[in-house]
This record gives C-alpha cells, structure tokens and sequence, in this order.
C-alpha cells in the first residue's frame, strides 16, 4: 500500500528528531500547521501538503533536498 504524504512528513521530522516548530520554522510553518499535515485534517492540511509538495521541487532543482535544509537549520 502507498504510503500517504501526511505519514511521510512525520517519518521524515521523527527521523530528523525534531519537533514540529523545529521542522516547520525553515519552511515558514507553524508547530500547528505541521500538526495538520501530519493529522491530514481537511483543507489546511491539504494546503499545507502541497506547500510542502511545491518547496520540495524548488529545492531539488536548486540541489538542496528539503531534508538537508531542516537538517542544516536545525543545527
């Protein structure tokens, strides 16, 4: 079975060890918003995902994944 996006949000912050305002301060989300992607609760969650969907994109173009910059911001 897929694995849904909000599932991969939280994997990705759990596995960084860090908090939902750690993982979503360098993208400019708040610890609630972060809370509502990996909930997936109903249109700001939605919102949220592709936010995260369409930084990701902008980032890899640049050669920078989204995991590094949390990393490196978190540092």
């Amino acid at each position: 079975m897929k694995k849904r996006r909000h599932h991969i949000v939280r994997s990705l912050r759990e596995r960084l060890e860090l908090t939902q305002a750690e993982f979503g301060d360098p993208i400019g989300l708040s610890a609630v918003r972060v809370c509502q992607i990996e909930k997936s609760e109903g249109i700001a969650g939605e919102t949220a995902l592709r936010i995260l969907d369409e930084y990701r994109r902008e980032m890899a173009g640049a050669g920078i994944s989204l995991e590094d910059l949390i990393r490196n911001s978190a540092a």
